[in-house]
């Protein structure tokens, strides 16, 4: 019998209704007799301070067995301010210092920056009593610093209710439903998405192509030139469930981001959640997709060199010509999320984890 089975998410990085705390930790902690409570302080307001204040006025009236972090920040602010002993968890999901860490910084400060990042980190890694990792990478320096202390490895894979699929389309040739989600960056690869369908919908004139686009960037002022069986249809970013609910109404999903050092040892989310909603993906050939789901290095369809625009290209193609290999792909996906790859699979290893800590 737990004694206290309070659990606190403290969060600077993230937004009170992330996806992996409000929707997936919180709600299988809940299943199992916690009480579970958020304090999100994120952007210019995530201060020293405003954190500390902000936990105080929390722990004042909820006693907390344990604090969850997702920062280095939040994790100095539950030790200075944690005095009922609380287990502080460090769940490491980011990398610090991240290219985002550094964007707007100037060459000169940049290095002192990095390297102030990098104590901070190791800082939190000294303070914290435990930590869950995102992802095997960003696992591996905490294990080698501090191998006598506690971790899991929880990785984002989606709680399997939200997510119904719809049948697969049996007439992509007629028309095909693409998605892109995510900033409309070059480093995010949103211009190769547009280059490698456009290209694919002037060999294929008899099929209207749609690529819905995901994002919360200023939508560009000047639009590319497109063939005339391809349109563009800008949505808002969308609450969680929206969204899942949202991808099932596609064909194929796209991320073709920049394959560069930092990219290629980092798991996209959204990954998980388009094989869920049994679809063929097509991502940049990053290094952690091939050591997280290797089924997906197997075929010759799901990850591809980002600037080979030709080959990209190719793939649509090959789905639009062999619809039983894009119904297998389909099936594939789906299978690999209900057999492997969901949040069901990993919970209770993840309420083991915290009974132990607490």
């Amino acid at each position: 019998m737990i004694e206290n089975n309070n659990i606190l998410f403290l969060q600077t990085a993230h937004k009170a209704d992330d996806d992996r705390v409000l929707y997936h930790q919180s709600v299988s902690l809940q299943r199992h007799g916690f009480n579970c409570h958020i304090i999100s302080i994120t952007g210019k307001d995530a201060k020293y301070k405003q954190l500390t204040d902000a936990l105080k006025g929390t722990l004042s009236t909820f006693h907390a067995a344990a604090i969850i972090c997702d920062t280095p920040l939040a994790v100095l602010v539950a030790k200075r301010t944690n005095r009922s002993r609380a287990v502080v968890i460090y769940d490491i999901t980011e990398w610090y210092p991240s290219k985002k860490n550094l964007r707007n910084t100037s060459a000169l400060l940049r290095p002192f920056k990095t390297l102030m990042l990098i104590m901070a980190n190791i800082l939190a890694g000294i303070l914290a009593d435990a930590f869950i990792f995102g992802e095997k990478d960003k696992a591996r320096p905490f294990r080698r610093l501090f191998p006598y202390k506690k971790s899991l490895l929880l990785t984002y894979y989606p709680l399997l209710e939200y997510i119904t699929p719809r049948p697969a389309n049996t007439d992509i040739k007629r028309q095909l439903r693409l998605l892109y989600a995510g900033p409309l960056t070059r480093e995010k690869g949103y211009h190769r998405v547009i280059d490698a369908i456009t290209m694919c919908a002037r060999c294929h004139p008899q099929t209207a192509f749609t690529l819905t686009i995901i994002t919360d960037s200023p939508l560009p002022i000047d639009q590319p030139s497109l063939p005339d069986n391809l349109s563009l249809n800008y949505i808002h970013e969308m609450p969680f469930q929206q969204f899942c609910s949202q991808i099932t109404l596609h064909d194929i999903f796209f991320d073709l981001r920049d394959c560069d050092t930092e990219n290629t040892r980092c798991l996209p989310i959204k990954l998980f959640y388009y094989m869920a909603a049994a679809r063929p993906v097509i991502y940049s050939d990053l290094k952690a997709i091939r050591t997280a789901v290797p089924e997906l290095a197997k075929d010759d369809c799901s990850l591809v060199n980002p600037d080979n625009i030709k080959d990209v290209s190719a793939i649509l193609h090959r789905y639009l010509t062999e619809t039983s290999f894009y119904q297998t792909i389909c099936l594939r996906n789906r299978q690999l999320i209900e057999n492997q790859y969901n949040w069901d699979k990993q919970e209770p290893t993840f309420i083991s984890f915290i009974k132990l800590l607490i």
